[in-house]
């Protein structure tokens, strides 16, 4: 459930800048036919922070870019070497063509 406050400028374009939550219902992680699930579960819930930018090219056609990152790690890994992190964390760009009618 995503809420971003949006700001626009005169031509449309515009910066948002929020937050979401989300809650996971089921999981099931298979590692060379092994069944990872129980041994490093997920979190049944996640909360990011969303930072989002619109530029709109002309009165139809525009381009936005997105980013979510994780505010709680979705998951813990146990047993790691050093060389790696511990908590793992969410990170999603997304970019979308806009055609407004």
């Amino acid at each position: 459930i995503p809420v971003v406050l949006n700001i626009f400028d005169k031509h449309q374009s515009n910066f948002g800048l929020g937050a979401s939550y989300g809650r996971l219902f089921n999981e099931k992680e298979i590692l060379d036919s092994a069944d990872l699930s129980k041994t490093f579960p997920f979190r049944k819930y996640d909360v990011n922070l969303i930072i989002n930018g619109t530029l709109m090219f002309n009165q139809h056609w525009g381009m936005n870019l997105r980013f979510n990152y994780s505010m709680v790690n979705i998951r813990k890994l146990y047993n790691l070497d050093l060389l790696h992190r511990e908590q793992q964390y969410s990170r999603l760009w997304t970019i979308r063509a806009i055609y407004l009618f």
